[in-house]
């Protein structure tokens, strides 16, 4: 995942405090093995096909968790499109995703 910088401090609230209410998010987290944009490695192959859709992608780490975070921001319209990812079989066990945001429903126009 090229281009994403090193992780910075953040707890799950924080985070949620800083999404922008006209975009969705994919969020990824798992428990943080210190080894930054490395701890995500399938996440970002079933990312790979979507990359011109993302806006930005942002790390962050929460030492009291022991919590890593990948936190992906789309156009609402892109979720239905990305959402199957939460169901794909590479995506490990132990990655929890939340959907943040209100994407479009399959009836509407984009």
């Amino acid at each position: 995942m090229a281009g994403t910088p090193a992780p910075s401090p953040g707890n799950f609230q924080q985070i949620k405090a800083q999404l922008e209410p006209r975009c969705t998010y994919l969020i990824f987290e798992r428990t943080s093995t210190g080894a930054g944009e490395s701890a995500f490695p399938e996440v970002g192959k079933l990312l790979d096909p979507y990359r011109s859709r993302i806006l930005e992608q942002r790390l962050y780490y929460d030492d009291a968790a022991g919590r890593l975070f990948m936190v992906v921001k789309l156009q609402a319209r892109e979720m239905l499109d990305i959402e199957s990812i939460v169901v794909h079989p590479g995506l490990p066990r132990d990655v929890v995703v939340y959907f943040y945001g209100n994407p479009p429903s399959r009836r509407e126009p984009a």
